[in-house]
């Protein structure tokens, strides 16, 4: 079965999170969150009892310099990245589902990413 990490940058968005953790119960196996400065909304609490990690990075003023941080955290290889003020559609719910139900992830299914400064070209 493939393994899912959700990854979710945030600042100070607690009811977009609670929203996208209601509607995302069951297709990720492992919860990552990175806060873009102090959290003052005590959304470390419901990180941790989602039972995912939180992590308080300094702030940017933006998600972007995060992500490289959060995907390197996440558990897995799979990797769900959405917005704390997305979350994902009844479509993608089923999908996600049949997706982790499956032994191996299917031949026709691909993802990449390339983080630049990460990257040293070779």
């Amino acid at each position: 079965m493939p393994t899912i990490s959700l990854c979710v940058c945030l600042y100070r968005e607690r009811d977009f999170l609670e929203r996208l953790l209601k509607h995302s119960c069951g297709i990720y196996d492992d919860l990552v969150v990175i806060h873009d400065g102090p959290d003052t909304d005590g959304i470390r609490e419901i990180v941790e009892a989602a039972g995912g990690r939180f992590f308080e990075e300094a702030r940017e003023f933006q998600q972007e310099p995060h992500w490289p941080k959060a995907w390197e955290k996440a558990a897995h290889d799979w990797i769900l990245r959405l917005d704390a003020d997305e979350f994902p559609s009844e479509e993608l719910t089923k999908w996600l589902y049949a997706f982790r139900e499956k032994n191996e992830s299917p031949e026709n299914l691909s993802g990449f990413t390339c983080i630049w400064p990460l990257w040293d070209g070779q």
